[in-house]
């Protein structure tokens, strides 16, 4: 990829935040990684077809503006312990290590497939050892980190019950979110069961070329009621449960 890609098109896209955007990434390093994702997405089958010639924007820029978003409102300390759950190749929790300032970053996921083949470029780049790599289910973690995203893995709001168990108290969780397709008031009983409470809801207008973006900053404040968090067989149940009712 041509150092100047990444730039211009991020300059393009966003005209009255895209140097502040690019002032706080390693610009290199993102480009390191992008040029992996290129290069290894027909063996990782890291994209659809439809999204790997636009994958730049889709993926790369767009988690980089969620980040710039979730650093820009204080979110985001070099002493943190970030995870990314269900990042298959890294998006977004790889780019967190892209920051100027970068947290510690555990990249998580229970199929090695696409994973493995980040660790393997991650290595090889003899960088400093702020990525951790880590193949389990949410059941089988035991650590707790201050700050974990998650882009798609499960369906939200049942993310926050999954990982629960892996913030720490007074942490937060964040969701990248698209369109605002769930039922508000099971989000905010769920919530409640949990501990959790929403301190902010930001609409990304700035990505409407992608369609509707949304990132919600939940904090876990208080102890969950009893019989939460419930374990992923009764939460895959409800799930499936609610989307035929639908």
């Amino acid at each position: 990829m041509s150092e100047l890609i990444l730039p211009d098109r991020i300059l393009t896209l966003f005209p009255k935040t895209g140097k502040q955007i690019l002032e706080i990434f390693h610009l290199s390093k993102v480009i390191e990684y992008s040029n992996f994702l290129r290069d290894y997405n027909e063996i990782g089958g890291f994209f659809s077809k439809s999204d790997s010639e636009f994958f730049l924007d889709r993926h790369v820029i767009e988690s980089m503006f969620h980040i710039f978003v979730i650093n820009s409102s204080g979110y985001i300390k070099a002493s943190d312990e970030v995870a990314d759950v269900g990042t298959g190749p890294g998006l977004p929790g790889y780019l967190f290590s892209c920051l100027q300032n970068s947290p510690k970053v555990t990249l998580i996921d229970s199929q090695s497939r696409r994973l493995s083949l980040l660790e393997k470029f991650y290595k090889e780049q003899n960088y400093d050892s702020k990525v951790s790599f880590l193949y389990d289910r949410m059941e089988g973690i035991k650590k707790q980190f201050d700050l974990v995203v998650m882009r798609s893995a499960i369906r939200y709001p049942w993310s926050c019950e999954m990982v629960y168990k892996i913030l720490k108290q007074n942490s937060y969780f964040i969701p990248f979110l698209a369109k605002r397709v769930y039922d508000t008031n099971f989000e905010k009983t769920l919530l409640q069961n949990l501990g959790m409470i929403i301190e902010k809801d930001l609409d990304l207008n700035e990505l409407e070329f992608l369609g509707n973006r949304h990132i919600k900053i939940l904090k876990k404040e208080a102890n969950p009621n009893k019989g939460f968090p419930r374990n992923w067989e009764s939460i895959s149940k409800e799930i499936k449960r609610i989307s035929w009712e639908k």
